[in-house]
């Protein structure tokens, strides 16, 4: 763990010690950006100023998030853990004005948030019905042609909740159709027709035979979620 930080202030690096105490991320004790020093010497000009001190601000300047990679040399500072790493520890982001920057997350910090929807997803999926067998996701497959219900030509990789799990959806016959994996990652948790019918691929005919697989399976007539506009 770095023991030394620099000061958005006056730029010097300084021990931790310098710098008032910040709030626990992770069991990880962060310091604020502007040393004691600084701090010290800015309330003081606020108290001994000539003019009268309508406000006193407690906001202290952050780090503009696509300058941070300059922080220091080949280093950059975490805003969820707030500890300074290599630029190798942060995941790549877009290319701006040619010039890669990277996430203000550090990847460890990023994999923890992840870990965390997915516990969410899971506990929430264990308290749904939880009924599908192989056979009823079999046949699936097979009305379906084994490709993707939404494109129709993509492969049926994935088991697409129709009802999202964070919508009340179950994993069910009745709220299951196969899907590839680029048609299962692009919905998410998104009504069904609103994300359908922004595709390319979208076609009547294809909606009205996952319609009929949904009938037959006694979805359509109590799915109050699949029949909103």
């Amino acid at each position: 763990m770095p023991t030394r930080q620099k000061c958005n202030k006056c730029g010097e690096k300084k021990v931790l010690k310098d710098f008032p105490l910040g709030l626990k991320v992770h069991s990880v004790q962060r310091y604020k950006h502007i040393c004691i020093a600084c701090e010290t010497i800015r309330t003081e000009k606020l108290f001994t100023s000539d003019t009268k001190v309508v406000k006193i601000s407690n906001e202290v300047p952050t780090i503009d998030t696509q300058s941070q990679e300059d922080y220091t040399e080949g280093m950059k500072l975490c805003n969820k853990c707030g500890i300074e790493k290599p630029i190798e520890d942060f995941f790549k982001d877009r290319v701006s004005n040619g010039r890669q920057t990277y996430r203000s997350d550090c990847k460890l910090c990023s994999q923890f948030a992840a870990k965390g929807r997915i516990a969410r997803y899971k506990d929430k999926k264990r308290h749904l019905v939880d009924t599908l067998t192989n056979e009823e996701w079999q046949n699936s497959i097979a009305f379906f042609d084994g490709h993707c219900a939404y494109c129709g030509t993509g492969l049926a990789e994935c088991q697409e909740h129709v009802t999202p799990v964070d919508k009340g959806g179950s994993y069910a016959a009745d709220n299951i159709v196969p899907a590839c994996l680029k048609c299962n990652s692009s919905k998410g948790n998104r009504h069904l027709k609103f994300w359908w019918k922004q595709q390319s691929f979208f076609s009547d005919a294809a909606l009205t035979k996952v319609e009929a697989w949904l009938q037959s399976r006694k979805l359509m007539e109590n799915d109050d979620y699949f029949k909103k506009e």
